[in-house]
């Protein structure tokens, strides 16, 4: 069954030996929504009712989340295994998208807009977590890229020694405030710390990432931020 023909639901394809899970509605034009980091494809139920009258809209999960696999550990990780595992998708799909990224989806969706842009009709990059940005910039860059980065250095230690919990505290109560992590249900704090691992690769890819500033002046398709 193709993205064209499926009715609301499920599925998953293989892209480079990683099985990606999908969310697909309605009719139309495609857009392809991408999520932020520790969540999945579900984060767009709201957002699929809404748009699933007018366009076809596919919500895949990121590599590591909801139900598709985890990263194999074949080479170092970065933005554009994500990108890629995009492409196969609209592969699948046989035309052009609208493209949407909510923070790290916005670092991928970036990276995808890189790489394959003859799939993009418009992208639209809601908070889009590409810290990779900020290298080469001015003193309010660097600064900025500093502090993200003891964020991610937290995390990945968090994973070293086995502090799950400690390590999505910082992660959470840096963008939600002080005291967010501990308001959360108790089964919120575990889920989120089970995902930590996918947390810390994701912070690797958005801080290491080679894509500066300069190499976006060739992107052509309409764009939002």
């Amino acid at each position: 069954m193709s993205l064209k023909e499926q009715s609301i639901g499920g599925a998953t394809i293989d892209a480079g030996g990683i099985s990606v899970k999908y969310f697909a509605a309605g009719i139309g034009e495609p857009v392809v929504l991408l999520h932020c980091t520790g969540s999945s494809g579900r984060q767009w139920a709201e957002v699929v009712e809404a748009l699933r009258s007018d366009f076809r809209v596919i919500a895949p999960d990121l590599c590591g989340y909801g139900g598709t696999t985890h990263w194999p550990g074949n080479g170092t990780f970065n933005l554009a295994v994500e990108a890629d595992l995009i492409a196969a998708l609209l592969d699948l799909l046989g035309k052009p998208a609208h493209v949407v990224g909510h923070s790290y989806g916005g670092a991928v969706a970036l990276q995808f807009a890189s790489r394959h842009p003859r799939y993009l009709k418009t992208l639209t990059l809601i908070e889009p977590a590409s810290f990779h940005l900020l290298r080469d910039g001015d003193d309010i860059d660097e600064r900025a890229f500093r502090q993200i980065s003891e964020v991610g250095a937290t995390v990945a230690n968090a994973v070293n020694c086995g502090d799950y919990q400690g390590g999505m505290r910082r992660f959470v109560d840096y963008w939600g405030g002080e005291g967010v992590w501990d308001a959360l249900p108790a089964s919120q704090r575990l889920a989120l710390a089970a995902r930590i691992s996918k947390v810390s690769l994701d912070f690797w890819g958005t801080l290491n990432d080679p894509m500066r500033q300069a190499d976006l002046e060739s992107l052509e398709m309409p764009t939002l931020v």
